[in-house]
């Protein structure tokens, strides 16, 4: 049992930097597991994630430092995610995905590990790459990569998901169901029908994290978001609130002044401030461009993350492990 982490984010703003990183290692590894399975969840954010033992009165929640070094392991059991909704998600057949030539060779060649990971550029302007507007390219991208498993494209799967999470493409992509159109996405884009590969899934993860670390949602620019907090208006409502919480807590008896729990004063995380691997994922993940994007099998191999967990596990496997209850055709049955 626990609160969602949009919870905690609405409610406190960014939460400590360690308990940022533990919740999204656990993250990019379900999520990696799932790939690696050929499940795509097509419905990634901090709504659908659930953080054990979390509220927004611990303050350790919310603490950028812990005493020591971190040991990640009691971390991950404190705040173990379970990852929720899969209403929208979809097992993928080997017949689906297996028309791209040399699949599994590719698979094979560029799953990395945290002591090989892939060359990535310097981050981009997050604002533009959140809103597909950016045109920068990384560098190091192969050819064999853009091939690769977690980049073939399903056609036609349905469009699922808030748009504040979708990738450009399949906010771009979508058409009408009945005349193949392009209509505006709406809010919730589950009316529509998209090009859907699974480095949607890792746009939805790179916004998850954005949000995560700095406490602004996507949509928003985090520089406004923190140049408006900072400002006189807002400045003198957090002033007449604390008269107003002050006068409440002396009416209150001294006995449960001294039980009140800890009060979280909401605040926001600049990039500047975030850990310089963990700026290079979300750059990576949130590529404006499919083929240039980081896979979410590439993500698990970022020392970033890599080093709050286990062993690789079945992430790392050279083989898809295709589930058995994937039809030969889920996306045609799935339309039904």
């Amino acid at each position: 049992r626990g609160n969602t982490l949009e919870l905690l984010l609405n409610k406190g703003g960014a939460p400590g930097l360690p308990f940022c990183r533990v919740v999204m290692a656990q993250l990019v590894d379900t999520l990696a597991y799932l790939h690696s399975h050929a499940v795509i969840h097509r419905d990634i954010k901090p709504d659908n994630i659930i953080v054990k033992s979390a509220s927004t009165s611990q303050q350790m929640v919310w603490d950028d430092n812990i005493p020591g070094d971190p040991d990640w392991e009691t971390l991950r059991a404190k705040w173990h995610i379970t990852l929720v909704d899969f209403g929208f998600a979809r097992a993928l057949s080997k017949a689906d995905i297996e028309g791209d030539v040399g699949l599994f060779n590719s698979v094979k060649g560029n799953v990395i590990n945290s002591h090989n990971p892939v060359e990535i550029a310097s981050p981009l302007d997050m604002s533009q790459t959140l809103n597909g507007s950016g045109h920068a390219k990384h560098r190091g991208s192969s050819r064999s990569i853009d091939r690769s498993f977690s980049r073939k494209i399903i056609r036609d799967l349905s469009s699922l998901g808030n748009r504040s999470y979708a990738a450009p493409e399949i906010i771009k992509g979508a058409h009408d169901l009945s005349d193949s159109h392009r209509k505006k996405a709406t809010k919730t884009i589950s009316s529509v029908v998209s090009d859907y590969g699974m480095v949607a899934d890792a746009y939805s993860l790179g916004a998850t994290i954005r949000y995560t670390l700095s406490g602004v949602p996507p949509h928003e620019n985090i520089d406004e978001v923190i140049r408006k907090e900072n400002g006189v208006a807002a400045k003198f409502g957090r002033w007449v609130q604390k008269k107003k919480d002050k006068k409440k807590n002396n009416t209150k008896k001294e006995g449960e002044e001294q039980q009140a729990a800890f009060k979280r004063k909401k605040a926001y995380r600049p990039t500047s401030e975030f850990p310089s691997e963990a700026s290079r994922l979300i750059s990576g993940l949130t590529h404006w461009k499919p083929a240039s994007r980081t896979t979410i099998r590439m993500a698990r191999g970022y020392h970033y993350i890599d080093d709050v967990l286990e062993d690789a596990g079945e992430w790392n496997a050279k083989e898809v492990k295709y589930l058995e209850c994937a039809s030969e055709n889920p996306i045609a049955a799935s339309e039904n």
